[in-house]
């Protein structure tokens, strides 16, 4: 029951982007669009990067009371916890971006401590619900909140014509053992 209050509240997390969209031009929700599914998918990437290098059985596979079924490969993808991941870099996007957009808002505070509740809240029940260890949890909400930050940040700095930290290029690349960020100096 815990467990699937907390998927639902992980995947109403993947919505509060679309807080940012009204009153917004189309090029400028098209640009948080892109910026939205870069973000979810470096997020994504880090977590299942870790997911295939580490193996952790999620925390029912110790119970007593019931056996675990070890044919379900899922039972040893505990951590990092997928759920944070998306619940933290959908608040952390959505409070940076509100920020960056509207300035001195009085609103960006009480859109920081929602989403981070709510992403709090999510974590939370999976792990009451015996799906996730704190853990897995915190790897999750730090990658979330990681990529949340990062992805409209370079997009600011890199618009405005500014290379963080003497960086000039940043790049994904595909390999054969997964995804590779490349760093040009």
């Amino acid at each position: 029951m815990l467990t699937t209050i907390g998927d639902g509240t992980a995947i109403a997390m993947a919505a509060l982007p679309l807080a940012l969209l009204p009153g917004r031009r189309a090029d400028e929700m098209l640009t948080i669009g892109i910026m939205y599914a870069e973000t979810l998918a470096l997020g994504y990437g880090f977590d299942s990067l870790l997911k295939s290098v580490i193996v952790r059985y999620r925390p029912y596979a110790y119970s007593t009371s019931t056996a675990p079924d070890f044919t379900n490969s899922d039972i040893a993808a505990s951590f990092p916890s997928s759920h944070a991941t998306l619940a933290f870099s959908a608040a952390v996007f959505t409070g940076y971006l509100f920020d960056q957009m509207n300035p001195g808002s009085g609103l960006g505070p009480w859109i920081w401590a929602g989403g981070l509740g709510i992403a709090t809240a999510a974590s939370g029940l999976m792990i009451a619900g015996g799906d996730h260890f704190l853990s897995d949890a915190a790897a999750g909400a730090l990658i979330g909140a990681a990529t949340g930050f990062l992805v409209p940040f370079l997009h600011r700095e890199l618009l405005a014509g500014r290379t963080p930290r003497d960086v000039s290029s940043i790049s994904l690349e595909p390999s054969l053992g997964g995804i590779n960020v490349k760093l040009s100096f």
